[in-house]
């Protein structure tokens, strides 16, 4: 047998191996997940998925195996499933794996999405870094003095950058960024300028007052798992 050959015949063992230990670990959802594998999840993001399965599996406290296995039966929800576990392989967080199983978790538990609605909001998910989830969680609270502990937490990223005539590039880097986050949210319909429009002249110019959260953006953030955030009862 060519080396080639062996090595390829020790990753597939090794790929076997995870997927059983997967299986033992997450002893809910693990068979469900353990279908997607074969065709959708590169060799070296198994660990992801592992997380994921973990993440999801304890999630599940109100499910029986025979009501995933219902689900199992359906396309939709076959199709969500493996665009989650795929997501769940390029997470760069622990807080992004357990948004992607919040999502399926809830199109298990509940009914008031569907499947479909759920992967179009797992999609809007893909769309957004961890840094543009912190600034929508923000925007529930944009008031002065609002949910402070929320903004303690996460200073390093929600300090709003002003920059002025004498900001160093730097800066003006920065603030760039920061403004790109909020248009970016507001582009795929998470949040909303707020504008005054000034009467006078010949023209009505629009004066952008700042955003606010819609409310696909609170949808958004109770399916990823801020379903018990005080601020979105």
């Amino acid at each position: 047998m060519k080396p080639t050959e062996i090595n390829k015949n020790n990753k597939t063992d090794l790929i076997v191996s995870t997927i059983k230990s997967i299986v033992g670990i997450a002893p809910l959802i693990g068979p469900a997940l353990q279908e997607t594998f074969d065709t959708i999840i590169p060799n070296q993001r198994l660990d992801r998925i592992a997380k994921f399965a973990i993440e999801l599996d304890d999630k599940l406290n109100n499910i029986t195996k025979e009501q995933i296995n219902i689900k199992m039966q359906q396309e939709t929800f076959i199709d969500l499933l493996e665009e989650a576990a795929f997501q769940s392989t390029h997470a760069l967080s622990n807080d992004r794996i357990s948004y992607i199983a919040s999502i399926v978790d809830k199109a298990l538990t509940e009914k008031e999405i569907t499947d479909i609605e759920n992967k179009h909001l797992l999609n809007l998910l893909k769309e957004l870094n961890d840094i543009e989830i912190i600034w929508l969680r923000f925007y529930l609270v944009p008031t002065i003095g609002g949910d402070e502990e929320f903004r303690n937490k996460h200073a390093d990223i929600l300090e709003l950058i002003h920059p002025t005539l004498g900001s160093d590039q730097k800066e003006l880097d920065k603030a760039a960024i920061q403004n790109s986050y909020k248009e970016h949210l507001s582009n795929l319909g998470l949040l909303e300028k707020e504008v005054n429009i000034k009467v006078g002249g010949n023209t009505n110019p629009i004066e952008t007052k700042g955003y606010k959260i819609t409310s696909l953006g609170k949808l958004l953030l109770r399916q990823i798992g801020f379903k018990d955030d005080k601020w979105l009862r």
